[in-house]
């Protein structure tokens, strides 16, 4: 799992960039708003990134954000019957993360229905969907304790990609961490935690 690329950034347009890192230019579909935030050509970047295989093909496709939130995001989007990566980035171009939880909270309907892809039943969908998982969208720090906050949030999303809400998700890590140990629990890669925290989240 690539949680991040770090690099030059050698190519930019609304839709990808290219990032160089020790030889090797990783091509990351970004978000408009993503782009907006890009330095200019030849400069260091740091984007969050996001892999996954084309379901209609052996593609592998690397997307790429700005911030931490919009990669949550993300996630959160594709979760949802209906909203494949393709249409999660078209989201995102159209709206930033703090502002899409806001329209979420107020089941604005109608706002919702005018970002590209999104229709009147989708638009219910993602309310209903979201309502467990909208403390995650607003709250910029998933906090638990003994982890990291970045890594404590990649965490919980994954499990919440994976049918947890955000509260089952934070009990589930901490009993990791009270079972393993502290110090063992920072060790485990990532990808381990995640596994666990499911076992103890049944």
């Amino acid at each position: 799992m690539i949680s991040y690329v770090k690099g030059i950034l050698t190519e930019k347009s609304l839709n990808h960039a290219v990032v160089e890192s020790n030889g090797i230019g990783y091509f990351l579909i970004i978000s408009a708003n993503s782009y907006q935030n890009l330095p200019d050509i030849g400069d260091n970047v740091c984007l969050q990134a996001y892999m996954q295989m084309s379901s209609q093909s052996d593609q592998i496709n690397l997307y790429g954000f700005s911030a931490t939130e919009e990669r949550s995001l993300f996630r959160t989007l594709i979760s949802i019957s209906g909203i494949g990566a393709k249409g999660a980035i078209k989201i995102l171009s159209g709206i930033s993360p703090g502002r899409f939880a806001e329209v979420v909270a107020s089941e604005d309907v109608a706002f919702l229905t005018k970002l590209p892809g999104i229709g009147k039943k989708s638009a219910q969908r993602i309310i209903v969907e979201l309502r467990e998982k909208l403390p995650a969208l607003t709250d910029k720090k998933q906090a638990v304790p003994g982890m990291d906050t970045d890594r404590a949030e990649e965490v919980i999303q994954a499990l919440m990609t994976l049918g947890m809400n955000a509260q089952e998700s934070r009990k589930a890590i901490e009993k990791v961490i009270e079972t393993a140990g502290a110090k063992e629990a920072r060790s485990l890669p990532t990808e381990e935690m995640i596994r666990r925290a499911l076992t103890a989240g049944r």
